[in-house]
């Protein structure tokens, strides 16, 4: 099954961010928006992972993230993968949190590697991914009007193992196991 760790984002930051990409619908036709209820900062994804595998997956989660504190998130500037000439990804960066962000994804890997699941080797850029282009486009992110001023931050107090099942809306996520940051109570 598709799954992905990630830390999920309160239904305030949600509906803010939403608020934002909907202004962009009409001048990005073609452009595929993450729905609301799918916005999450991802740290893992994994194409297809077995029963057994889901239960090293959440080993993995929980040994992840031991010991690691909860932390303040606010989305910062808008981005593209792999780049403004062919865009495939429109996403907002994180003006606060990155760097916990990444060692947290560190660590988590960490744990999925000793266990022999997989981890992507290509550089991490914390983001929010907003929508995806197919066939990619020529998008220059700083003139989208995109701000992160109105979308309120959020204390980033749980990492969560979803499954995603892709249906003809987009991807549906179910969340499988989720685990509290700093002593937060499941």
């Amino acid at each position: 099954m598709r799954c992905f760790i990630a830390v999920p984002l309160p239904p305030a930051t949600r509906e803010a961010v939403a608020l934002q990409t909907s202004r962009l619908c009409p001048r990005l036709v073609g452009a595929r928006f993450v729905r609301p209820q799918g916005l999450h900062l991802t740290l893992h994804f994994f194409t297809d992972l077995n029963e057994a595998e889901v239960a090293l997956a959440v080993a993995s989660l929980r040994e992840g993230v031991a010991g690691t504190a909860a932390f303040d998130v606010h989305l910062g500037a808008p981005g593209v993968f792999p780049d403004a000439r062919r865009a495939r990804v429109l996403w907002m960066g994180l003006a606060l949190g990155a760097g916990e962000l990444s060692r947290l994804r560190s660590r988590i890997g960490v744990s999925l590697r000793s266990r022999g699941l997989p981890v992507e080797e290509r550089p991490f850029t914390p983001h929010l991914t907003l929508a995806r282009f197919s066939p990619p486009i020529p998008v220059r992110p700083d003139a989208l009007g995109l701000s992160a001023r109105d979308v309120p931050g959020f204390v980033a107090d749980r990492v969560t193992l979803f499954r995603s099942d892709l249906e003809r809306g987009g991807a549906v996520h179910s969340v499988l196991e989720s685990v509290p940051l700093g002593g937060q109570e499941a």
